[in-house]
């Protein structure tokens, strides 16, 4: 059963079921999936899942929340249908300023806001197309106008999520969201559309994609094709900068904190080799307890069983 693995990270709990390997696809279309709305409480909604893209905010100055830095607004995106001048006043005023940190007010007290109702637009910029990503947005204003704002967060044909950003005299905070998707393209457009005005006041972007470096638990196929626990020494055992030593999958599994990896290359004194073997036979015995990660992006791996009980 042939399946053409364009992921940059994909990882499969192998003990579950090499069922489940033979049979995953592509990744999906860039929809967005987000989130219910979350009422801001403190720090720790600042995500930090993954590892940091960037982080933005309208406010004059850089701010750390829950370790992440926040920066003016860069090349990571493009505003459509905003006035283009940040808002520095939508307020941290009673509630807010008893129990938010300096840092986390800072960041909520600016913003880019509409004039109407009319959608505006985010656009995230620099993405790699197959790697997956989470993006968290906050809208907030605790100007006290009691305006019972709400704003609808879209994209891709993902599901929809209303945040609501009181507005009201008691200084209520507002909400945020978080979306996970995998990019299909560079840029990813974001929706949003609010009842009074568009607004957002902070967005961060993290990749979800595991990177790999080195040599290290990678398979090479050196030995043919055979996927087993203790026999073939199809795996590399040795940094990327290193002769090339090749071990059992069991001996991998000990270097590598039971992850494996299928790649288009691996290395030999630096210097890259194309993986020849991508015919992949799984022993009749199966494989488990290890996590195996696809990143390839030309070699069209082509795995098959032993037997039918390698498969269960």
């Amino acid at each position: 059963m042939k399946n053409k693995f364009g992921f940059s990270a994909l990882l499969i709990p192998m003990a579950v079921s090499l069922l489940a390997l033979l049979a995953a696809g592509s990744a999906g279309a860039a929809a967005i999936t987000w989130d219910p709305p979350v009422t801001i409480a403190g720090d720790t909604d600042v995500s930090t899942t993954g590892s940091a893209v960037f982080a933005y905010d309208w406010n004059s100055s850089a701010q750390t929340v829950n370790g992440v830095s926040f920066t003016a607004p860069g090349t990571g995106v493009t505003m459509t249908n905003f006035y283009g001048v940040p808002y520095n006043g939508f307020g941290t005023s009673l509630a807010e300023s008893d129990t938010f940190t300096t840092a986390y007010k800072n960041i909520l007290t600016g913003g880019l806001f509409t004039d109407t109702t009319r959608p505006a637009t985010v656009t995230l910029n620099n993405l790699v197309a197959g790697d997956s990503y989470q993006v968290q947005i906050w809208v907030d204003d605790s100007r006290g106008f009691a305006l019972g704002r709400t704003e609808t967060v879209t994209s891709g044909g993902g599901n929809t999520v209303t945040l609501n950003f009181p507005c009201n005299s008691l200084g209520d905070p507002g909400q945020f969201t978080i979306g996970t998707f995998t990019a299909d393209a560079a840029t990813q457009p974001i929706t949003l559309n609010g009842n009074a005005s568009s607004q957002i006041n902070a967005i961060q972007l993290r990749s979800l994609t595991i990177p790999i470096v080195g040599n290290l638990g990678y398979w090479n196929g050196i030995n043919g094709s055979a996927w087993d626990s203790a026999t073939t020494s199809n795996w590399c055992l040795n940094p990327a900068t290193d002769p090339l030593s090749n071990g059992t999958f069991a001996d991998a599994l000990a270097l590598t904190t039971n992850k494996a990896y299928f790649g288009d290359v691996y290395f030999y004194d630096s210097i890259s080799q194309a993986v020849t073997q991508d015919s992949v036979t799984v022993a009749a015995g199966g494989v488990s307890a290890a996590s195996v990660y696809f990143v390839s992006s030309s070699v069209n791996y082509t795995l098959s069983s032993a037997s039918p009980a390698a498969l269960r």
